[in-house]
């Protein structure tokens, strides 16, 4: 294995190493953690976003609420009336942001999360849904926010808090997700197909390029479970939020990683670069877990590392593409660049998004720029793959012509010859029988001057046909010859190879009677290994026993003929 090889190959194995880890962690951390309840019940609430001041200085706060800076990080307090007209069963929904919150109501403490964190390792507060029951007295009272951030002044955004009754939660979240789950849906399925096509190709044993659909079918997939996992839909399913939370940073981390080998893949001149891109990423991803597993940082201090090496990354992939592109004519490369300009738009937008707190459509830039990438790769590796299935199909055909006797349809003197080697090496391995038979039509040159060659090559074509109605469901037939044909039985025993034979004169009989006209093939059969149980020293040895059998057997029908 050269060097380059091996470097490709440690590569898979640390990839399929980090997915093992990161499935096994977030079971573990679906069976084990312990958070506040942030389990969604099936609950619909109404706007909730104007009436709020600061608790601290009483002014009025409306958009999104900047939280002060503290000795522990980041904290504010609000609060709000809650309206008169609530009706019994009502809840309060809020959406935070790596945030914990205490609530109140008239200055009691009756909910809170992510304030007692007892999983085993990390401070798992995601990005997460709160609903909370109220009291069926609440009307009227006021309700306090205490919010706090032990990492960054994240604001809190007051235009996604709601209030109100359980039976229009469903209908409000699907339509907040819909397109996630969309996207999710689309791309998983394309990611899936390139799968299959890729494996396809490997038990078809074709090369169409099945690691370019391998690597980027597993990039849609990736990128599909990010984006669902990134929006709200996986609690509403699990209810558990550091499943979700868990899952998106791990995906998120190693996206970059099939996208690179995809590029490796279509790159012919960058290859050693962008594997050691992927070790950079692999690198990273264990970087971050075990730092986060031994409880020195959370994920969210890690975030803009990630975020700066996709920018690195998408840089190098447009960089050695238009390279490649100009440098060295590979016109491949060239819809990877543009689906990766497009990408690299999205990603800084979104991110630009999310630095300014801009929370709520980043995520769309993402998909948008995610689903235009995936459409001109797609497009692109579909238009390659159907122009080396089409060469393809040309090298068969032509291949079929090169091994084909053009008159008969039979295999030709050079298939003979391969496919002789072959059940000689077969029969010597593995032990087996196999028989040889040598033909001879008798008379054509006779019928050649009588009637023409276009009745010589008319039993031509009927002593072929009825050499492969005999001998097609046991073995190969071909034309070696002018007149001579030969039919290769593998696995054959001479009592089988006899009973083919007389088949073979029970057909030449009725094809006679049936036509008039005089069709006969003179023969030589010759078993794989001699009349001592032991192997020819050669296939030609074996090829010459059959055929002087048939010039033996030919000689002894002409001389019955003549007498």
């Amino acid at each position: 294995m050269v060097k380059g090889d091996r470097a490709y190959f440690i590569v898979l194995v640390l990839f399929v190493v980090a997915c093992v880890i990161g499935a096994v962690t977030v079971a573990y951390a679906g069976r084990t953690f312990h958070l506040d309840d942030t389990h969604v019940s099936i609950d619909v609430p109404r706007s909730y976003s104007t009436g709020w001041y600061d608790v601290l200085t009483g002014a009025s706060v409306t958009g999104d609420a900047a939280p002060r800076e503290t000795s522990d990080g980041w904290s504010i307090s609000i609060s709000n009336v809650i309206p008169a007209d609530v009706e019994p069963g009502s809840v309060f929904c809020m959406y935070t942001n790596w945030q914990s919150v205490r609530i109140y109501l008239e200055g009691r403490q009756f909910a809170s999360y992510a304030t007692d964190n007892r999983s085993s390792f990390g401070s798992l507060f995601g990005k997460v849904w709160l609903f909370v029951p109220l009291p069926d007295d609440a009307g009227g009272k006021e309700l306090t926010l205490e919010i706090s951030s032990k990492y960054e002044e994240i604001k809190v955004g007051l235009t996604r808090m709601f209030i109100g009754d359980r039976n229009a939660i469903a209908f409000v979240m699907l339509q907040k997700n819909l397109l996630a789950v969309l996207f999710f849906s689309l791309t998983g399925l394309l990611g899936l197909l390139c799968l299959l096509v890729a494996l396809w190709q490997v038990r078809s044993h074709r090369r169409y390029g099945q690691g370019s659909f391998f690597f980027l079918g597993l990039f849609f997939l990736l990128s599909s479970v990010w984006v669902i996992t990134d929006s709200s839909v996986l609690q509403f399913v699990s209810g558990n939020s550091a499943i979700g939370s868990l899952i998106s940073v791990f995906v998120f981390i190693l996206l970059p990683l099939p996208l690179l080998l995809f590029a490796r893949s279509v790159y012919r001149n960058h290859g050693k670069l962008l594997v050691w891109f992927c070790f950079a990423d692999l690198m990273l991803f264990f970087t971050i877990y075990i730092l986060y597993v031994s409880n020195l940082v959370d994920f969210s201090i890690c975030l803009p590392f990630v975020h700066v090496f996709m920018i690195l990354v998408s840089a190098v992939l447009i960089g050695t593409g238009l390279r490649e592109k100009i440098r060295f004519k590979n016109d491949a490369a060239f819809a990877l660049v543009v689906g990766c300009s497009i990408l690299s738009v999205s990603i800084v937008i979104s991110l630009w998004m999310i630095y300014s707190q801009i929370f709520q459509w980043y995520l769309m830039i993402v998909m948008a720029g995610l689903f235009c990438f995936e459409f001109v790769l797609i497009v692109d590796l579909g238009r390659r793959f159907l122009m080396m299935m089409n060469e393809q199909a040309k090298v068969e055909v032509y291949k079929k012509l090169a091994y084909s006797d053009f008159l008969t349809m039979l295999g030709n003197r050079a298939a003979f010859d391969d496919a002789l080697r072959l059940a000689y090496a077969s029969s010597r391995s593995a032990g087996g029988p196999s028989a040889l038979l040598i033909f001879d039509l008798n008379e054509l040159k006779r019928w050649n001057d009588q009637a023409g060659h276009s009745y010589g090559d008319l039993l031509l074509r009927d002593a072929a046909t009825l050499l492969r109605t005999v001998f097609s469901p046991a073995g190969e037939s071909f034309r070696i010859g002018g007149d001579e044909f030969a039919v290769i039985l593998r696995n054959c025993t001479l009592e089988k190879a006899s009973g083919l034979l007389a088949e073979l004169e029970r057909k030449m009989d009725e094809y006679r009677a049936k036509t008039g006209k005089e069709l006969v093939l003179a023969y030589g059969l010759a078993m794989s290994r001699d009349e001592h149980g032991r192997p020819y020293a050669s296939s030609l040895e074996w090829f010459k026993v059959a055929d002087e059998r048939m010039y033996a057997e030919k000689l002894k029908t002409k001389a019955m003929t003549r007498s």
